[in-house]
């Protein structure tokens, strides 16, 4: 195995393992539920905003091909 991908893997696993044997409080469980939450707003809140802004690109590009085939 590749040593730099074996070293990630121990580093990810270590890692793992000291996140879990730190006991945690309901108020950083909690703190960390709603990030991740945040996140998920977030990231749905921006895919929602390129789809429109994609959307819009879209209907300006169609109206100049059917302004530029429409003539004189």
């Amino acid at each position: 195995m590749n040593p730099k991908r074996l070293k990630r893997e121990v580093k990810r696993e270590m890692q793992k393992i000291k996140d879990t044997s730190k006991p945690s409080t309901h108020a950083q469980d909690y703190m960390r539920e709603e990030l991740v939450q945040k996140k998920l707003e977030r990231k749905s809140f921006t895919k929602k905003m390129k789809d429109t802004r994609k959307k819009e690109q879209f209907d300006l590009k169609q109206a100049k091909r059917k302004e530029k085939h429409r003539g004189h």
